[in-house]
């Protein structure tokens, strides 16, 4: 087959959830298929990105080709939302002899889309005449829907503090489900990560007679390095918790620093934070207002060498999207996991109590986390249990191998 993978960076090595996936996805479909990449851009800050990370472009790849997305006022984007025309993360304008240039003869099985925003391009190729691929694929991290009430609800709940942006996305979740059933009708597979996200898509994909996108359910493959992870506590109380400081979840680390972790602190007064993940852009006030014994580690390479110095790994957040690469990284590694049921709930067969412990209040979580601290014999019983969990979920080659089959199925 002949796919075209359409994302909005290049994804080697891979930053974050989104790209994670594409990482290894176009990894591994390159070893038998004729894989092209194309990444769509709107800003400077795209194309500089795009620019730097061209030299990680694997040899396996074939033709690699940036998109520039014309760019509208903020204002128009949101009036256009309004009078449903389209939905402001919808990118579907771009110049038409960009466009002819590069799809005038595409010969393409397959486009793999992601994320659904990306949609906006099959769009504007059809209102042109042109063709991008004989099927659409996409790969959805979870429902729009599901994304904006999320940031909402934790708000609410004040596990962040309060920002004009949540409220927002909060009041157009009406518009959001009415645009995303729209634009999953331009799919003929979508691709999910987890069974609770595929329950989630089968409620807001509208039920019709006719053709209806097939969708699939590949969970992501674990990191078999972590494996090799021997877990003995850390040496000194460490905790992990893998989080953004930067862009649109900056603050979704603010419940747990705020409420939960100087309780921690009260019962361990050596224990240690570390911050794993993006670190905070230039200019933000994050590390003002940090408590003590926390550390930013930024993005890490050695991602073993985390784990085998903590002690417990934590999921603290009230909404269940971007999280499953963290639970499975944890439980590979059989570091011992304090979560809220929400993030453990993207694992299916995860039993609370067995293989990680939960903690839905700021009590809950912090006597949780301070009890695999202090108890050495519990830290050992979760971190045997989630090892051994471990080994049923999927390798990466395994995921591909199902996503592959689709495909071919798919073009059949």
């Amino acid at each position: 087959m002949k796919i075209l993978f359409v994302t909005n960076s290049i994804p080697f090595p891979a930053r974050h959830g989104v790209e994670l996936p594409l990482q290894n996805i176009i990894d591994i479909l390159a070893e038998t298929h004729n894989v092209d990449l194309l990444v769509l851009g709107a800003t400077e800050r795209d194309e500089k990105d795009y620019n730097e990370r061209m030299a990680n472009i694997p040899n396996s790849i074939g033709k690699v080709d940036y998109l520039k997305v014309k760019r509208k006022s903020r204002g128009w984007l949101i009036l256009k939302e309004l009078f449903g025309v389209s939905a402001m993360y919808y990118l579907d304008e771009y110049d038409e002899k960009e466009l002819q240039n590069l799809f005038s003869n595409s010969q393409y099985d397959v486009a793999w889309v992601s994320p659904i925003g990306n949609l906006g391009l099959v769009s504007a190729c059809r209102k042109a005449g042109l063709n991008i691929a004989e099927k659409i694929a996409l790969g959805h991290n979870d429902t729009k829907v599901t994304l904006y009430f999320d940031g909402f609800k934790t708000m609410l709940k004040g596990r962040a503090g309060v920002e004009w942006k949540s409220i927002s996305k909060g009041l157009r979740v009406p518009w959001i489900w009415l645009y995303e059933r729209r634009y999953l009708r331009n799919a003929d597979l979508i691709h999910l990560q987890t069974e609770l996200e595929t329950k989630r898509l089968r409620k807001v994909l509208p039920k019709s007679s006719g053709s209806t996108p097939k969708i699939m359910y590949a969970s992501n493959g674990k990191k078999e390095i972590l494996a090799t992870v021997t877990y003995n506590g850390g040496g000194v109380p460490r905790v992990l918790f893998m989080t953004h400081l930067a862009r649109a979840r900056r603050k979704e680390s603010y419940w747990f620093l705020h409420k939960v972790w100087p309780l921690i602190v009260a019962e361990v007064p050596s224990v240690e934070l570390w911050l794993v993940g993006s670190p905070p852009e230039d200019g933000s006030d994050i590390e003002a207002w940090l408590p003590r014994n926390v550390k930013i580690c930024g993005y890490v390479e050695d991602l073993a060498s985390v784990f085998e110095n903590v002690t417990v790994s934590v999921l603290p957040t009230s909404h269940g999207t971007g999280w499953i690469n963290r639970v499975v990284d944890s439980l590979e590694a059989g570091v011992p996991i304090v979560g809220c049921s929400e993030p453990l709930a993207t694992i299916s067969g995860l039993q609370i109590g067995v293989h990680a412990l939960k903690g839905d209040n700021v009590e809950e979580f912090s006597n949780n986390v301070v009890r695999i601290l202090k108890d050495k014999l519990l830290q050992n019983k979760v971190s045997k249990q989630a090892k051994v969990f471990s080994k049923s979920l999927p390798t990466w080659r395994q995921t591909v191998s199902q996503i592959d089959q689709a495909l071919q199925e798919l073009n059949s």
